[in-house]
């Protein structure tokens, strides 16, 4: 497609090389003769230029778009195409982001373990129960015999969870606990927490499903203490408040289970006696520390 500034410079052309007349070569081009006599009458723009090239310069993943805003609210009265204008003659296109680098040359092959505990393979996976609630699990697989050493599942923690417009601490002793009347889900803390709150003075309701504990938490006459990855099922509670517990029982273990499905506690233990290489044993203990401190993910 030929702009009139094309036409206006094929018209004079065919007047200074052709000895035409102007009539004659608006004819043969096919253009008006008002098009080619046409002059532009343009303002000076040489501030905005200059102004539009140090916000390219400070933004530099902004398009004309967003500069023409910046522009507006600095007080410029421009519209978006004459921005869009200067834009592409000062060619302030933005940059594309670089493709993933990839390493160069040839890679050295994996050693094929030949014999068992000579390389294991750790990582972490992540489940949800049919209550919603999530965790991971720490994997352990033997390279040679691809057996599953141990499945080491995280901790999380215990939380009292209220209803109050006021802030409330965000760590609470079992003391406190006790003597709120409460609302109780079934099989869904540990041991130690259940026998705290065998000792719980005020009014208790035991309940099977969490969503009809959340009907009564959402009255604001009960309270509940639920493991911590349960929070995203009281979520559309307002003025809901949460506080971590302390002491005996404020950590609850998914589980462990071993290549022959026994239970065993503490996982850190339990995993360290599948250990048969002393190499390995030091590695393995950060990485059980680590594992302390991941938390489950937010479903």
């Amino acid at each position: 497609m030929v702009t009139p500034a094309g036409y206006r410079e094929a018209a004079g052309h065919l007047q200074a090389a052709y000895e035409m007349s102007e009539r004659r070569a608006c004819r043969v081009l096919g253009v008006d003769r008002t098009s080619v006599r046409y002059q532009a009458t343009r303002p000076n723009d040489g501030a905005l230029r200059d102004r539009l090239k140090a916000l390219a310069q400070e933004r530099r993943r902004f398009g004309y778009r967003r500069l023409h805003v910046l522009l507006r609210r600095e007080g410029h009265a421009v519209n978006r195409k004459r921005v869009q204008r200067i834009y592409r003659e000062e060619r302030l296109t933005v940059r594309r982001r670089g493709g993933r680098k990839r390493a160069m040359g040839t890679r050295r092959p994996l050693e094929t373990p030949l014999v068992a505990n000579q390389r294991w393979s750790l990582d972490f996976v992540s489940d949800q129960m049919t209550d919603g609630r999530r965790f991971r699990i720490l994997t352990v697989i033997d390279n040679c015999t691809r057996e599953c050493l141990a499945l080491v599942a995280d901790r999380e923690h215990t939380t009292l969870f209220q209803m109050s417009k006021e802030p409330q601490p965000k760590r609470v002793a079992w003391d406190h606990v006790v003597s709120l009347p409460l609302c109780i889900l079934a099989g869904a803390l540990p041991s130690e927490a259940q026998l705290q709150l065998a000792h719980c003075s005020a009014a208790t309701i035991n309940t099977d499903t969490i969503d009809i504990l959340a009907a009564h938490l959402a009255t604001g006459r009960y309270a509940a203490v639920l493991p911590q990855s349960l929070a995203t099922r009281l979520a559309h509670i307002p003025n809901l408040q949460a506080s971590a517990l302390t002491g005996a029982g404020a950590h609850a273990d998914v589980g462990f289970v071993s290549v022959k499905g026994e239970a065993k506690s503490p996982p850190s233990a339990a995993l360290l006696e599948l250990v048969h290489t002393p190499k390995v044993v030091s590695p393995l203990q950060e990485i059980l520390a680590l594992h302390r401190q991941f938390q489950p993910r937010k479903g």
